[in-house]
């Protein structure tokens, strides 16, 4: 999904990956965001993505954060994810080598 600012401009993007809709049930949330976004326009589009997995049949959600990015670690636990596990040096995605801890952040998802 992308994310728009009040200007009209792309903010940020968000989605899901791993979508297990029959064992689990649940998906990885992924998301960025630009510099200089209003405050909040994140919890929205987590809020959005939420909706659209319940839609889904998701029953949760997960998702993984550098333990250094203050940012989505302030903004999971405001919107209620709980830190669920901790890795420690590992690479950060399939595109970037480089290492780090990293947090992951659950959210059991309810109407």
């Amino acid at each position: 999904f992308l994310i728009y600012n009040e200007i009209g401009k792309i903010g940020g993007m968000c989605g899901l990956d791993n979508i297990d809709i029959k064992k689990q049930q649940n998906a990885e949330l992924w998301y960025f965001t630009f510099k200089n976004n209003k405050f909040g326009m994140a919890d929205m589009a987590v809020s959005l993505v939420e909706t659209y997995s319940m839609d889904i049949g998701l029953k949760s959600l997960y998702t993984k954060v550098q333990s250094t990015n203050d940012k989505s670690i302030k903004l999971m636990i405001r919107n209620n994810y709980t830190l669920s596990d901790t890795q420690q040096n590992v690479r950060i995605s399939e595109r970037n080598p480089n290492i780090a801890d990293m947090y992951t952040y659950v959210k059991m998802l309810t109407k």
